[in-house]
């Protein structure tokens, strides 16, 4: 089971970082933020739900059923080669399981990193516990303590010191209050969680750190939009760079992305035809499906050697019945008196021209005819004028169903009108008797 997970593990390691690499090459310089925002979320769930998407293709097979005596083999060597055979070898060397080493690697990483979420959402709420809470009339709050030194935000709270608040409605709090209204803090809890979940992968940070910078980039953008010159804004960024908020879940004004923020304000737009390099999404998921599909196949036995398997029967003794099986006169009559099979399965008894009467002392196979059929043998062909039953002594004959051999102890069930011909050759060492029947009653 656990190395299934690893499977997985390294599928969506792989599928993270196609993605990634396209959108770092194609897309990631563009001024389209919220687009951006967009496609990197959207990629980092894909990469862990599409190894999750198996299709399956039906595929129909013919197969040829495998010899009693081949499958008894293959059974005997199974059992041979079973656990308990090969216990004793087991017990005496037992390597050392690196899938139980790497197995608590990743469970001590995946805690450590949750961990590490947790203590950062407590230490927001000691934060808020200890600041001045001024609700604002759209349910956003903004918590004021000395102890913050750059502003920040998370969920619906914006923090700031003493002096920030006390100027007032600046480019700063509409810049967080932009990281409220644009619902950052869902995006980067989500991607935490999952960067827990593959935190062996480099390029999972690597996309975590890119969607931070991608919500400043949008955070900048809100407060231009709401009039603010842009150069007094980036002199303001400069001179509050210096410091960060020191939580990792919260959205704030850091040196490490300061450079490419002032690069995207003073940028232009970018071209709408660019979005056609969005393209590399289809063949990356494309591949991913053809990856993962599963071929199941449906066997479909030989249609003559399906039948005679799946309709078998020792002897027969329903009046439908193609073939009847006897072991001699009394037993006939026995089997008449009972009632098991009527008066015409006993009557207009045809023994081919080859035997008498005095066959019927062994065992005899009974092949009922419906008026119609075709039998053929070396001299001709006829077709039966009317209902009746052809006598052939046990052992005398090699049967064939469709072309199917069949053994005599193991009797083809069928209903006598589904027989459309009956074929009768000598091939040199016995006569062989093919009964072609088919899926209908005619």
């Amino acid at each position: 089971m656990m190395s299934l997970f690893f499977i997985y593990e390294l599928k969506v390691a792989v599928l993270t970082t196609m993605f990634y690499f396209f959108w770092r090459l194609l897309v990631a310089n563009e001024t389209w933020h919220r687009l951006n925002r967009i496609v990197l979320m959207l990629t980092a769930i894909a990469s862990f739900v599409l190894p999750l998407c198996v299709i399956t293709i039906h595929q129909t097979i013919e197969v040829i059923p495998i010899p009693m005596e081949q499958m008894q083999a293959m059974i005997l060597e199974e059992k041979t080669m079973s656990p308990e055979a090969t216990s004793m070898n087991l017990e005496k060397v037992q390597p050392f399981s690196w899938q139980l080493l790497l197995t608590l690697i990743y469970i001590i990483g995946v805690l450590v990193f949750l961990l590490k979420i947790l203590l950062s959402l407590w230490q927001l709420h000691k934060m808020i516990a200890e600041s001045e809470i001024h609700p604002l009339a759209d349910g956003r709050r903004i918590a004021v303590c000395d102890k913050i030194k750059s502003p920040f935000s998370w969920w619906r709270t914006v923090f700031l010191n003493h002096q920030d608040f006390e100027e007032g409605p600046t480019a700063l709090m509409t810049h967080e209050l932009g990281h409220i209204c644009l619902h950052h803090s869902v995006d980067v809890l989500l991607v935490e969680l999952l960067t827990a979940l593959q935190w062996f992968n480099p390029v999972m940070w690597m996309l975590r750190a890119d969607l931070r910078t991608i919500h400043e980039y949008e955070a900048d953008q809100h407060v231009l939009s709401h009039g603010f010159n842009d150069i007094q804004y980036l002199q303001l960024l400069i001179r509050k760079a210096v410091s960060q908020s020191g939580y990792s879940l919260a959205n704030g004004i850091s040196n490490s992305t300061l450079k490419k923020r002032v690069t995207m304000i003073m940028k232009p737009k970018s071209n709408r035809w660019q979005l056609l390099r969005l393209a590399y999404l289809v063949p990356i998921i494309a591949i991913s499906l053809a990856m993962s599909a599963r071929i199941q196949r449906e066997e479909l036995p030989n249609q003559g050697t399906s039948i005679v398997k799946d309709n078998v029967k020792e002897s027969l003794t329903d009046e439908n019945s193609l073939i009847l099986l006897i072991n001699d006169l009394d037993d006939l009559k026995k089997l008449k008196t009972e009632k098991k099979i009527t008066r015409k399965m006993c009557s207009n008894l045809d023994f081919n021209g080859h035997f008498t009467q005095k066959a019927m002392d062994g065992k005899t196979i009974i092949v009922h005819l419906s008026e119609g059929t075709l039998y053929e043998n070396d001299g001709g062909s006829k077709k039966v004028e009317t209902e009746l039953n052809y006598a052939f002594p046990k052992g005398g004959f090699e049967w064939q169903l469709n072309g199917e051999p069949f053994d005599e102890n193991h009797i083809p069930a069928f209903h006598f009108k589904m027989l459309k011909k009956i074929e009768n050759h000598w091939n040199g060492k016995k006569n062989v008797v093919n009964l072609v029947i088919s899926d209908k009653k005619k």
